[in-house]
């Protein structure tokens, strides 16, 4: 398996800086976090797409994934109509980017955050699918894959369990549409991190990790020895990627400390 860092700790930063830092630090790859005008964390700076792959180029660093966010109004779930093509708008364009930039992995969470229900499960779930469908082929022949991401209760109304997006994998029969196994979420809405990880098996396309306090791994409470156990047993070889709650001002020690403990599994 291979090991990135999501650029979110660092937004306030210029990514001309963030990426020789990270692979200074013997990262693999980087997560580009895309944050959206409507979200409080973007900082009035779109991303530069075209400088962001000549710096990668240049430093032998990874493009591993773009970790989009969803704020309202992006839900591709949504059943309103007008809604929803807005959310699969915002992905497209996405996946356009990363083609572009030769990016394996494209995050979607399966609603947007911080929304309440615009329908009833049922039919949530069949916009959910109408749009897995829709995204699986516009990836068509692309290198690209969807990876959905189940976040937790205090986040989403929607989709917080491994077992549910694996659901919506199997109900959309999508072949290019993965699963995103975050283990900080994991923790708070899983019964067993571990044996979720199990049943993701036949879907695991990327890995999230922080600790219990979504600070450094090996600074809380999780078990990362069983965790990466389990990768190593599903012979999980795509990326492992830092998703962090740190503030700028810690964001490089955090990045470096992270590293220095994912490398024990390497």
């Amino acid at each position: 398996m291979k090991f990135a860092f999501n650029t979110i700790v660092f937004r306030e930063w210029d990514l001309s800086k963030v990426i020789p830092l990270l692979k200074r630090y013997g990262y693999d790859g980087v997560e580009v976090a895309w944050i959206p005008p409507e979200h409080p964390f973007y900082t009035g700076r779109d991303i530069n797409v075209i400088e962001i792959k000549k710096i990668c180029d240049y430093e032998n660093l990874e493009i591993a994934s773009i970790c989009p966010f969803y704020p309202d109004p992006y839900d591709i779930s949504s059943v309103s109509e007008s809604k929803r093509r807005i959310g699969v708008d915002y992905v497209k364009r996405i996946i356009d980017v990363a083609c572009e930039i030769n990016a394996g992995i494209v995050v979607l969470v399966p609603s947007a955050v911080f929304t309440q229900p615009s329908g009833a499960f049922s039919e949530i779930w069949s916009s959910c699918l109408k749009s897995l469908r829709e995204l699986e082929s516009y990836i068509g022949e692309t290198d690209v894959k969807i990876a959905l991401e189940p976040i937790t209760r205090f986040l989403t109304h929607f989709v917080t369990r491994v077992d549910q997006a694996t659901g919506l994998v199997n109900d959309a029969k999508v072949s290019k549409i993965g699963v995103l196994a975050d283990v900080f979420h994991m923790n708070i809405e899983e019964k067993s991190i571990e044996e979720s990880l199990k049943q993701s098996r036949d879907y695991l396309a990327h890995v999230h990790v922080s600790d219990s306090n979504n600070f450094v791994p090996g600074t809380g409470h999780l078990n990362f020895d069983t965790i990466f156990k389990v990768l190593s047993e599903l012979n999980y070889d795509g990326y492992v990627s830092a998703e962090l709650g740190v503030d700028l001002s810690e964001a490089a020690d955090a990045a470096e400390m992270t590293i220095k403990f994912l490398r024990n599994y390497k």
